[in-house]
């Protein structure tokens, strides 16, 4: 499969994602929100790398926050990673920040408690396993996860959490199975965001979820988002990026 990545380098300060954005890498397939008074929108605020990333918050009306990308059609199984980052001293109520889905259908889901914990959940919402280690806020995590449909409505998934670039893995959830909403034999999209439909002031009233250097659907654990060595720009040819 070929991997899809996207960085928020593109972006503008200040001013919500669209689908039609091309500077970041691979478009986003889904704007989800803001509703009233809650924002999406890229920021310089923070960033993992490089100088921007995506922000997400529900104020005064319920509703899903985020961005979607689309990894290349449907897949069976697959590789993801992500970085995050709250500056939340409480977090208000447990709210969904990857949710991956086919069409309609939720596949699986990785959740941030109320107690700061990140929990692997089946689309049917039930939590199989909830991490021990503290998701602090003011800090970037590194997020990577494998999913595999298998035709059934059980599903594998496993998650491995770091903190920010470290090559040493905090906490490894383990290979779980999970319940998906009816029986899936692939996924096609992965969510990123305050993805609750139900919640407002989250993650916190006045605080923010944010996200960056998204690279979703490899055949491997994918690693740190690495900067290349400087190089030369020649005429007619772009440098490259990271991932």
């Amino acid at each position: 499969m070929a991997m899809l990545t996207n960085n928020a380098e593109g972006g503008t300060n200040g001013v919500t994602p669209t689908t039609s954005d091309t500077g970041s890498g691979d478009q986003l397939s889904e704007i989800l929100g803001p509703p009233a008074g809650g924002t999406n929108e890229y920021t310089t605020t923070q960033s993992a790398h490089g100088t921007t990333c995506y922000r997400a918050r529900t104020d005064t009306t319920a509703g899903a926050s985020g961005v979607g990308l689309g990894v290349g059609g449907t897949i069976v199984s697959g590789y993801h990673r992500v970085y995050i980052f709250h500056d939340a001293a409480t977090i208000a109520s447990a709210f969904n920040c990857i949710a991956v889905r086919v069409g309609t259908t939720a596949v699986a889901f990785l959740d941030i408690s109320a107690t700061k914990k990140l929990r692997l959940k089946g689309g049917n919402g039930v939590v199989v396993y909830a991490g021990t280690t503290t998701i602090t806020e003011s800090q970037w995590w590194r997020v990577e996860f494998y999913i595999e449909a298998n035709g059934t409505t059980s599903v594998n998934g496993q998650y491995w959490l770091y903190s920010y670039d470290s090559a040493s893995v905090t906490e490894d959830s383990t290979l779980f199975a999970m319940t998906a909403n009816s029986a899936i034999s692939n996924y096609d999209t992965i969510r990123m965001g305050q993805l609750n439909t139900s919640l407002t002031s989250c993650p916190a009233a006045g605080a923010y979820f944010y996200w960056d250097d998204m690279a979703f659907g490899h055949t491997s654990q994918i690693g740190p988002a690495v900067l290349p060595p400087p190089q030369v720009r020649q005429p007619g040819r772009p440098v490259r990026g990271y991932f």
